[in-house]
């Protein structure tokens, strides 16, 4: 008969129960952010998969001030993203998120988290701009000498407004320098938080230029998320016409008067422009 080494025996077990031991992770939170006004991202320390299925976390998931009909949830790496039919504000947070306990397994052994309440929603969404509006569409020698023109944009969200994180506004240069009209910036100011406002001396440059995009980056919104570059060139905003007509012609209608054009209206000179008067 085979003797079995008991001993062996014992530390092989103890081996494979201290291995598993070993290797055994628990999916811990790490943080939650809005990536959108209809998605949060809730991210966990290693790579996970749904203990179920999406639709039971969806059940054991809710946040304060979030309405989660027909939401639903996918899973890649280490990030559930929450997909929200009814959407939340470009500058939501809460401080109210539950994940329900068992909803999040360890991909690889299948170890449940602990579930989570009371956590933080920060905001991660980009701020976007709204409008960038000139106060005058075209630029002509009536705004010059002073500072008649000046640029408007506005937020979807409030912004950071104390001066230290203002918008920057310049202009296309392949074609469309005002620089020799718009000289400087006579200053800005933020009416609300939303709205930023930049005033400029407008000298007289004596040119025409048509249709000039306007740049605008920088700024951040109050979670310190910066603009997306998405919609930050506006098109053909404002024209400039500071030149000076010039006279094409003066011409008399006839080259001499004489006795037959005395006592009427016989004569007239006519003067011609280079442009519309």
């Amino acid at each position: 008969m085979k003797k079995i080494n008991w001993l062996t025996t014992l530390f092989t077990v103890l081996g494979i129960f201290i291995s598993s031991a070993a290797f055994a992770t628990v999916p811990v939170f790490q943080s939650a952010t809005t990536t959108s006004t209809t998605t949060i991202d809730i991210v966990y320390d290693i790579p996970i998969d749904f203990a179920t299925t999406s639709a039971d976390f969806i059940t054991a998931f809710s946040a304060t001030g979030v309405d989660k009909t027909g939401a639903t949830a996918s899973i890649a790496g280490s990030t559930v993203t929450v997909t929200l039919t009814v959407p939340v504000s470009a500058d939501f947070t809460s401080s109210g998120l539950v994940v329900g306990a068992g909803t999040i397994k360890d991909f690889s052994t299948a170890d449940l988290n602990a579930g989570v309440s009371g956590q933080t929603i920060s905001d991660g969404i980009a701020p976007s701009i709204t409008g960038v509006t000139p106060n005058i569409a075209l630029i002509t020698d009536s705004e010059t000498g002073g500072t008649g023109f000046n640029i408007t944009v506005t937020f979807d969200e409030p912004m950071i407004d104390d001066g230290s994180q203002d918008p920057v506004i310049s202009f296309d240069n392949g074609g469309e320098d005002p620089s020799s009209t718009l000289t400087s910036e006579s200053g800005t100011n933020w009416p609300d938080n939303q709205t930023f406002v930049v005033t400029y001396n407008v000298a007289d440059a004596n040119e025409v230029l048509a249709d000039v995009d306007v740049l605008v980056s920088g700024g951040q919104d109050l979670a310190g998320n910066a603009i997306t570059a998405t919609n930050t060139d506006q098109n053909d905003l404002f024209s400039i016409d500071t030149q000076n007509p010039s006279i094409t012609g003066v011409t008399p209608n006839i080259a001499l008067i004489t006795d037959s054009e005395t006592g009427g209206t016989g004569f007239n000179i006519t003067v011609t422009f280079d442009e519309p008067m």
